[in-house]
C-alpha cells in the first residue's frame, strides 16, 4: 500500500513560487534611498525635543499645587522663564514634523 510520490522538475522560469525580482536604480529609488537617514534624524529631534520639553514642564509646575482652572495663584517669575522653554522647544518638534515657519501675530 505504498504511495509513489511523483517528482515534477520545473526551470527557475516555471517555478510557481518564484517572483521575479527586479532591481532597478532609477533616480527616484536613489533619492528615498538617501533621505532615509533624514526621516531617522527628524524623529529623533522630534523625540529629544519633547521629551525636554516635558521635563521643563515638569520643573516649571514641580512643587506648587496648581489644579485645573486655579488661576488664583500665577506662577513666579523663575517658573515662567522655564515654560518659555517648554514653547522653544514646542516649536522645535513642530520644526522637526515638517513646519519649518510659524507666524505669530500680537505677541
Amino acid at each position: 500500500m505504498g504511495c509513489k510520490v511523483r517528482e515534477v522538475i520545473l526551470k527557475d522560469s516555471e517555478h510557481p513560487f518564484r517572483f521575479p525580482q527586479q532591481n532597478v536604480w532609477t533616480p527616484y529609488n536613489l533619492i528615498k534611498l538617501a533621505l532615509a537617514p533624514l526621516a531617522l534624524l527628524r524623529l529623533v529631534g522630534m523625540l529629544l525635543c519633547f521629551v525636554l520639553a516635558w521635563i521643563c514642564a515638569t520643573l516649571a509646575v514641580s512643587g506648587t499645587k496648581l489644579q485645573a482652572g486655579d488661576d488664583s495663584k500665577p506662577l513666579s517669575r523663575s517658573r515662567k522663564a522655564v515654560l518659555n522653554a517648554v514653547v522653544f522647544f514646542a516649536r522645535g518638534v513642530l520644526f522637526f514634523c515638517g513646519f519649518h515657519y510659524i507666524e505669530t501675530e500680537g505677541v
